[in-house]
């Protein structure tokens, strides 16, 4: 094998040097949002894990006479009583029958902090915002007041804060049927 000269030296140290300076592609480059999915008679539901407070087993859920369909019930966790509700019954969908509620998410916003049953609830998801698309008006049937957006693997974002501050939320006496 020949000894390059000096200029074919120079020329190879600038081509590697040129490839070197080129910054690689991230794929983590820009803002994301750290998603708790919920898994509700088979559909996913994403809610912002800094509003999740904890994830408790399903136990001790006492139903509530007079109150909205879409009230589960109330359970106590350490002393604290919380409203327990079905988010799909909320939403206006109907229940698969398939779901087998088996958790509850502890979730906080809009001032109050509620129960919402799940089947299921995976690890917390790292997206980047610009993945998350405007859902479209015929998203499973959900009032787009209660959608941020949906993920490309079609789990649909919810808005905690518009979901927790609709005024069905707070049911009084005068609610009582």
């Amino acid at each position: 094998m020949e000894t390059p000269t000096p200029i074919e030296v120079r020329r190879i140290l600038e081509e590697r040097a040129r490839v070197l300076s080129v910054a690689p592609e991230r794929e983590d480059v820009g803002e994301r949002v750290q998603v708790v999915p919920l898994i509700i008679d088979g559909e996913t539901y994403g809610v912002d894990a800094s509003q999740v407070q904890e994830i408790q087993p399903l136990r001790g859920l006492v139903p509530v006479p007079s109150t909205p369909e879409f009230v589960a019930g109330v359970m106590n966790i350490r002393g604290t009583i919380y409203s327990v509700v079905h988010l799909r019954r909320f939403l206006g969908l109907p229940d698969a029958e398939n779901g087998n509620p088996a958790k509850v998410a502890l979730v906080s916003a809009a001032g109050l902090t509620i129960g919402v049953l799940a089947d299921e609830v995976s690890d917390v998801r790292s997206v980047p915002l610009q993945d998350i698309d405007p859902a479209p008006a015929t998203t499973a049937g959900v009032r787009e007041e209660y959608v941020r957006g949906v993920t490309p693997d079609m789990v649909l974002i919810l808005d905690l804060n518009a979901v927790l501050g609709d005024r069905r939320m707070i049911v009084s006496a005068d609610d009582a049927g």
